[in-house]
């Protein structure tokens, strides 16, 4: 355990009271010495503070009080107008909820219509290929039917002969 050396502060006046102990008398430090040893402060400006020194530091410390006020305003602004926004944007959702639900069946609505279209479309496109697979054979057969009737039309031309039967 490394000894304990108290330091006191014997250096000047501060603010008319002489032999002030500092706020640094417990440092424990790792020079080996005796805990009763005082290690004086020796103080390098030994006159009195000027007015101007004391004007600057209360110059000083009024800004730094202003700045914090000035912080502290800011702050409680800011909290009060989240404050009111939450507000607002509470009341403008109780406004709207209805309508919201609304406009959200209607959506849900437009997209069960859409699904029924889109289900009605795929029994229209499986029919349809029912029929485009029925009715090629069909088709196939009624051309070569008109290409045979072409056919003897050509070969009625080509011989033209009129027969009249009266019976």
């Amino acid at each position: 355990m490394q000894p304990e050396t108290r330091i006191i502060w014997s250096g000047g006046t501060s603010a008319g009271r002489r032999d002030v102990q500092s706020p640094l008398a417990t440092l424990r430090f790792g020079v080996s010495a005796s805990p009763n040893q005082v290690l004086p402060i020796v103080s390098s400006d030994t006159r009195k503070e000027s007015s101007v020194d004391r004007r600057f530091t209360n110059l000083t410390s009024t800004l730094m009080l202003l700045s914090q006020l000035l912080i502290v305003v800011v702050l409680a602004v800011l909290v009060f107008t989240i404050a009111y926004v939450s507000w607002q944007a509470r009341d403008t959702a109780h406004y709207y909820y209805p309508l919201m639900v609304e406009g959200a069946n209607n959506t849900m609505e437009i997209l069960r219509h859409g699904h029924v279209a889109s289900s009605s479309l795929e029994t229209v496109m499986a029919q349809s290929e029912v029929m485009a697979v029925t009715s090629v054979p069909e088709m196939i057969q009624s051309v070569n039917r008109t290409s045979a009737m072409v056919a003897r039309m050509q070969q009625m031309a080509q011989n033209p002969v009129i027969k009249l039967s009266m019976e």
